[in-house]
């Protein structure tokens, strides 16, 4: 716990570190102009291991994430559907 990181995983840490401090200047786009017909396309899997989701609008040719997420399952197991 207090020894230094050998200088592989320290230049590692390193690299994380700076990509962390540009983080501030990603943007998320969050307006979505689309045309009149747009399709909501919503995907889900589950398993005893983990559970993830996903949301796309699609408008003409355009198709756009709106929403993802995955999760680990839960330590206590329950019942999947």
């Amino acid at each position: 716990w207090d020894d230094p990181l050998p200088p592989n995983l320290a230049e590692k840490w390193n690299e994380i570190q700076k990509d962390f401090k540009q983080l501030p200047e990603y943007q998320i786009r969050r307006y979505i102009q689309m045309e009149d017909t747009i399709e909501l396309h919503a995907f889900s899997d589950a398993s005893v291991k983990a559970y993830g989701s996903a949301v796309y609008v699609k408008s003409g040719n355009l198709v756009i994430l709106i929403f993802a997420k995955a999760r680990v399952a839960p330590a206590k197991q329950l019942s999947i559907p």
